[in-house]
């Protein structure tokens, strides 16, 4: 990455994400993060050699007040939690197989636990693992 590097945010509604999904990943219904890797599919060109667009990220901002509500978080820190997952895309990691799963999961709890230490986050964290911790047994 360069320093005037982009990532677009970009928050949507169920019905926008589930278009997306199913147009550019052919899956039907809603998603919480849908990510694009430019730099690695090679899709939109560099602007000049100083400045890249890495990728955009679109969160589902219906579904994130949703799982803020069921993990009793505040929405901001379920934001956060879609754009990590988001990053973590873009790094390589993927949520196909149950063992990426767990490992793309282990990963994004570890980013959000040094986020809450540094930025006192709610208790995202020990919920995600708690959940992680219930699905496999």
């Amino acid at each position: 990455m360069l320093p005037d590097d982009e990532l677009s945010i970009i928050f949507v509604d169920e019905c926008t994400i589930a278009k997306l999904n199913e147009k550019y990943l052919n899956h039907r219904g809603t998603t919480d993060v849908i990510t694009f890797d430019y730099l690695s599919e090679k899709k939109i060109p560099a602007a000049n050699d100083d400045h890249r667009t890495i990728g955009d990220i679109y969160i589902c901002c219906d579904l994130a007040e949703k799982a803020a509500i069921h993990y009793k978080n505040d929405l901001s820190t379920e934001i956060i939690h879609y754009i990590t997952h988001g990053i973590l895309h873009l790094c390589g990691y993927n949520d196909h197989e149950s063992a990426d799963v767990q490992k793309m999961r282990a990963k994004e709890n570890e980013i959000l636990g040094k986020l809450n230490e540094e930025f006192a986050l709610t208790e995202c964290v020990e919920i995600r693992a708690a959940e992680i911790r219930d699905k496999s047994k």
